[in-house]
């Protein structure tokens, strides 16, 4: 009787993409995932520079905003960016409190940044 080892039986080849299907799959689901958090991590720099600004515009502009809400869009980089500005009083009456929300999208539901700060009444400015 003479035997054949000159390669690989139909259920070896299949076994074997099986495997390689499997980790080929793995891979791409690992490779698509760590896109997302880039994305969001790039989202999130984007968003937190936009809250920032609009805090440094608001000390730089000298001004003394009255207490309320005000929202508006900016683009960062190629995203658009929904701002939430709040401008609360403080038990200090030179002293108000600003907070900044900065939303992925128009409906504020994804929340990209929010930061906080005070603005000092500016010299000869009235209540």
């Amino acid at each position: 009787m003479r035997r054949h080892n000159g390669g690989f039986t139909l259920l070896e080849v299949l076994v074997a993409l099986a495997i390689a299907a499997t980790g080929i799959t793995a891979m791409v689901q690992a490779m698509t995932a760590r896109i997302n958090r880039a994305q969001d991590l790039e989202q999130k720099v984007l968003a937190t520079w936009v809250a920032g600004n609009r805090l440094s515009e608001l000390r730089l502009a000298r001004a003394w905003p009255g207490e309320g809400v005000t929202g508006g869009s900016e683009m960062a980089g190629d995203r658009a960016l929904w701002i939430r500005q709040r401008i609360l009083n403080t038990p200090d009456p030179d002293v108000r409190k600003v907070e900044i929300t900065i939303f992925a999208d128009d409906a504020e539901e994804d929340e990209a940044a929010f930061i906080f700060g005070y603005l000092l009444k500016p010299p000869g400015e009235s209540s």
